[in-house]
């Protein structure tokens, strides 16, 4: 088909120009007015954000505060760009003051460290400055407003370092252990005066396991008697070690003891590690230490009284038996007089060369023989 062409007069072609001016502008307005309700939702979007944001920066500002006044935890914050130190309530109240009487400078803290203390906490500063470690954990004294001192663990570390690994910051805590150290101290004085009565004491004392039995202590005494040493006798039973001297004494005073739960003042006898007898007195009963059951046996070696009581009797044996023969060795010679009397009568009597004389010299030889024993026997 053949295209027909308008020609376009000058009135049609300005009407057209100003209709496309006209529908341009409508277009750019709706543009304008489109991006203007954009930008404005855009804009209640981010206040409303940053509201949100606001609220909870606010609120969790609020939490850090409480949680800060509450705790009762010491809290420190050091930043080297504002040159001194944040100390929390907390801080100032576990040292007796109140927030408005420290100031927050680092000679605030080291006018109050124990002199003792001075340099271990220093050093383990220097560490968590210099990135040492994981971070500053020491314990130490501080003196409080009243001049007492109280124990103290503190822990630190640093959160802010610049590029050449300069420390910039240190936050951390102190925490009050005072009574937890005095706790451990008296323990430990516990633990050495029982040292010193256990190992100082003469007699043998072994602490074992109630049911295994296997020995956890023995004392200086207790390895002097046996003739061991404790590295030898700790993880080991009696039985093992065979200090029993006679295995149904033991079997018995084992039966006694998971009867009634104790032993008193029972007598026995024991073996040193050379094979050695040795009597003991002993008592056994369970004992708790740290919560958890021991048996406790003390013995006391009796061997030298034992022996000495041994001596004694036997003297006192030869004392009866020696009354005894003197009672006998009496009475014989009252018999030996008569017959000594008779014979000197007889003999007297006797005609001179008989044989009847001899046999009475023989008689009266062998009574004056038998008086002398007797009188040797009193």
């Amino acid at each position: 088909e053949d295209v027909v062409r308008h020609d376009w007069t000058a009135d049609e072609q300005t009407f057209v120009m100003s209709a496309a001016a006209v529908v341009a502008a409508a277009i750019e307005e709706t543009r304008r007015r489109e991006a203007e309700s954009a930008l404005r939702r855009v804009n209640e979007n981010l206040e409303s954000l940053v509201a949100e944001r606001s609220r909870a920066l606010v609120a969790s500002e609020q939490r850090l505060s409480l949680a800060l006044e509450a705790t009762t935890d010491g809290l420190f914050d050091w930043q080297a760009r504002r040159k001194g130190v944040y100390y929390n309530p907390a801080f100032a109240r576990l040292l007796g003051y109140g927030p408005e009487e420290i100031d927050a400078t680092a000679s605030f803290f080291w006018r109050h460290v124990h002199p003792d203390d001075a340099g271990h906490v220093n050093q383990a500063l220097q560490a968590c400055l210099e990135g040492l470690g994981p971070g500053l954990d020491v314990e130490c004294r501080l003196r409080t407003k009243s001049g007492d001192y109280k124990w103290f663990l503190g822990r630190a570390k640093a959160v802010e370092r610049t590029p050449d690994k300069e420390t910039t910051r240190v936050v951390g805590t102190i925490t009050d252990i005072t009574e937890r150290k005095h706790a451990v101290i008296g323990l430990r004085k516990s633990e050495e005066m029982f040292r010193a009565v256990f190992d100082g004491s003469t007699s043998i004392i072994a602490l074992m396991g109630v049911d295994d039995r296997r020995l956890t202590e023995l004392n200086a005494a207790g390895c002097t008697a046996f003739g061991i040493t404790r590295e030898e006798a700790v993880g080991h039973t009696m039985t093992e070690l065979r200090m029993w001297g006679d295995w149904r004494e033991r079997d018995e005073l084992l039966a006694v003891f998971e009867r009634d739960g104790s032993v008193f003042d029972r007598e026995l006898q024991m073996r040193r590690r050379n094979g050695e007898l040795f009597w003991t007195r002993g008592i056994s009963s369970v004992i708790t230490v740290g919560g958890q059951p021991f048996r406790l046996a003390t013995l006391e070696d009796i061997t030298e009284r034992r022996q000495l009581e041994a001596r004694v009797t036997q003297s006192q044996k030869m004392e009866v038996v020696g009354h005894l023969a003197g009672g006998i060795a009496h009475d014989f010679n009252n018999v030996l007089t008569v017959i000594t009397g008779a014979a000197e009568m007889a003999i007297a009597a006797a005609p001179d060369g008989g044989r009847s004389g001899e046999d009475l010299k023989t008689i009266l030889d062998a009574s004056m023989r038998a008086a002398r024993l007797t009188h040797q026997l009193l």
